[in-house]
């Protein structure tokens, strides 16, 4: 094999020597497939020493390599050194040459100091000698600025002159230089007029430089501020074409803020001028064409309310660019816009809060059909009719209707209102947060929450808990009458809803505007005495509603409970509960339903409770007026079981226990006469007192003929 393709083979980037060997032997093998062993041998040993030929030149190929680059190296390294060499030298001389050039500026500085220094009153005498030439053409009646005038290359020069001139002229008593002063002055007022049309035309040509160089000559003069107000004007011309006049005011003043800084030399004064003309001219003529129109409050306030947040907006994003310095400036500009309209807001919103909580609740009550009238509490009237009302109907069994009081039984109470009404507040609050003044801010949060409370409190909850009680049912029903429709508890629960709204939106919204102030006390103090004085009449109601369930049920079991019902002549009857207990039991179920799902909590303890007590001492006294035979007292035994399951499912043990003793005061009943001593020394019987048993056992028919008395 040749070196040279040997060597292009192993000097492949992919060589791979196993791959190779096996090319090898495929060759052999191929070359002599008869003897391939002695075939591979022979080609692997000329391979072999091919390689070590190889290596041989490549050996010697490397040393004439090394030997070349150490002889460049060695070339390389004088080179450096000559370099180096050269390096410090220049570096000398370039250290002597800085001392030098160091003695030379200090040398030259130190003489320019001194001509200037020497120049000085010499040029201060040049521009005194100029002076007393012309205000000695002056006093000979000449007008000696008159060519410098004409000359615009001179005209700075005559305005620097006619400047000292007249603060010269000031200083001259009147009678004796009276021309003299009004021909400086005339000159004075030419040259002051010349150079404002000078930097006008600059204006309206966009040369910054010459405004620049105008403006410093004049800055001294009467008519600078002439000038300022010239470049305010143009800056402003045709600027306010968009929609959001804000928004303009801004870019407008972040624009010129840059141009005012290149052109005048107290860039602050004049951008506070701008400002003052942006504020005071555009926006404040805005402002008043939006707030013209007071005759819908509802849309004045709301205008109001964002016309001036978006005036704060719009002050704060100037204030952070840093366009003026004093920080308080624009917060006193935005004062004088909306000082009329902050004096007048407190009135406003007060004013438009009453009318629009009343529209609000007037509404809701158009939408029931309901006319709210002059109605103030329960009054000793009202109370005496309903006592006489209620001693007729017991007499005579006339049920009078009570539809001048909201007999319907409609519920006048709506969370949609009061919650309208919160979310009015809500908005007035924060109208009230950045309209009013800081120091009678809380003062009007608290004014705002007794509106609140008297809105909602006084005026719709007071209202609706005193038609909602003058509606409940009298106590006393007429023979027939039907059961009472109660929606009291519906009233009640309502009623809370709102206390608690009321509650959270005070503690949310109102509380933590003026928390720490003697006014949250006083805030909550008025809450808690109006609730207060609202919890008796939820307590009146309830109690009369307790006393209708409990009249009607009195007068049902009085007209429709039969005395055979547990005295009847037949003993083989059926034994089942009276179809009056059947009746009586599914009205008091519907009824505590409802009041379940209107109270919660110990106030729905409380009510059971009370129905609970009342309803028993009600059944015991209608089971005192019959007298029982045996299988009546089987009946009485049902009728009160069936109602001991509608208190069971009451899940008040305390009141069950009370039905629990009745039933087996009605045992008693039914007992064999020689175990009733027996029944008696029961554990539900034991604890009650002698009267008690022998008022029931004396119901028993047998009660005297079989001598019962004898066995308690």
């Amino acid at each position: 094999m040749e070196l040279q393709t040997l060597y292009k083979e192993l000097s492949q980037e992919q060589f791979n020597c196993d791959a190779y060997v096996e090319s090898l032997a495929r060759k052999a093998n191929t070359a002599s497939p008869k003897s391939p062993l002695d075939s591979i041998a022979s080609t692997f040993k000329d391979v072999c020493s091919d390689l070590k030929v190889l290596d041989m030149h490549l050996k010697k190929k490397e040393r004439t390599i090394e030997e070349a680059c150490r002889k460049v190296e060695g070339e390389h390294w004088e080179m450096v050194a000559r370099l180096l060499e050269k390096n410090e030298k220049a570096s000398e001389i370039l250290s002597n040459l800085t001392k030098r050039f160091t003695n030379i500026s200090s040398g030259v500085t130190f003489l320019g100091y001194g001509l200037a220094k020497a120049d000085e009153p010499r040029s201060r005498l040049v521009e005194k000698q100029e002076l007393i030439k012309y205000f000695a053409e002056f006093l000979s009646g000449r007008q000696p600025l008159s060519d410098v005038i004409s000359n615009k290359t001179k005209q700075f020069e005559a305005a620097k002159a006619i400047q000292q001139l007249s603060l010269i002229a000031e200083e001259l008593p009147k009678n004796e230089y009276g021309n003299v002063r009004k021909n400086i002055m005339k000159t004075y007022n030419d040259i002051e007029r010349i150079l404002i049309g000078e930097f006008v035309s600059a204006l309206e040509t966009g040369n910054i430089s010459r405004m620049k160089e105008v403006a410093n000559v004049l800055s001294p003069f009467r008519g600078y501020s002439d000038c300022v107000s010239a470049y305010i004007e143009h800056s402003q011309r045709g600027a306010f074409v968009g929609r959001d006049i804000f928004f303009d005011v801004k870019s407008l003043s972040e624009k010129n803020a840059v141009t005012i800084r290149e052109i005048f030399h107290n860039p602050e004064h004049v951008m506070a001028r701008f400002i003052l003309n942006l504020y005071t001219d555009r926006l404040l003529k805005y402002i008043e064409d939006r707030l013209s129109d007071r005759s819908d409050p509802e849309r004045y306030l709301a205008t109001l309310f964002e016309m001036h947040t978006r005036v704060t907006n719009l002050s704060d994003e100037l204030s952070r660019l840093e366009l003026v310095s004093d920080s308080s400036y624009l917060a006193t500009l935005r004062g004088k816009i909306f000082q009329s309209y902050l004096e007048t807001y407190p009135r406003i919103e007060e004013e438009y809060l009453q009318t629009k909580f009343r529209l609000i609740l007037d509404k809701f009550y158009s939408s029931k059909g309901h006319e709210k009238r002059q109605f103030s509490g329960i009054s000793t009237i009202s109370e005496l009719k309903r006592e006489v009302q209620a001693a007729i109907t017991a007499k005579t069994n006339i049920q009078f209707s009570s539809s001048d009081l909201s007999s319907r039984g409609e519920i006048l109470l709506s969370e949609e209102a009061v919650v309208i009404i919160l979310q009015e507040s809500k908005q007035a609050l924060k109208r009230c947060h950045v309209l009013s003044y800081p120091n009678k801010r809380i003062e009007a949060i608290a004014s705002h929450s007794e509106l609140l409370l008297e809105a909602i409190l006084s005026n719709h909850l007071n209202y609706a808990l005193d038609i909602g009680i003058q509606s409940i049912p009298l106590s006393e029903f007429p023979k027939g009458a039907q059961p009472p429709q109660i929606t009291f508890y519906d009233t009640v629960h309502l009623g809370t809803n709102i206390v608690h709204l009321l509650g959270k939106h005070l503690a949310d919204v109102v509380l933590p505007m003026i928390r720490g102030s003697a006014y949250e006390e006083q805030v909550m103090d008025r809450k808690e005495a109006i609730v207060t004085s609202l919890e008796g009449k939820f307590q009146m109601g309830l109690d009369r509603s307790i006393s209708a369930i409990i009249g009607w049920i009195r007068s049902t079991l009085q007209n429709e409970q039969r005395k055979a019902d547990f005295k009847p002549e037949n003993d083989d009857q059926l034994a089942m509960p009276t179809p009056v207990c059947l009746k009586v039991s599914r009205f008091m179920e519907r009824e505590i339903g409802k009041i379940k799902t209107s109270l919660d909590g110990r106030n729905l303890e409380a009510v059971l409770t009370e129905v609970g007590i009342r309803f028993h001492r009600t059944i015991y006294d209608h089971l005192q007026q019959f007298q029982f035979n045996s299988a009546g007292a089987v009946n009485a035994m049902l009728d009160v079981s069936e109602y001991r399951k509608v208190i069971d499912s009451w899940k008040m043990p305390s009141v069950l226990a009370y039905f629990d003793a009745l039933y087996a005061l009605c045992n008693l009943l039914v007992v064999r006469p020689d175990n009733l001593r027996q029944v008696r020394s029961g554990e539900l019987l034991a604890a009650l007192d002698n009267s008690i048993i022998l008022s029931f056992v004396q119901l028993r028919t047998d009660f005297k003929t079989s001598k019962l008395f004898q066995n308690l």
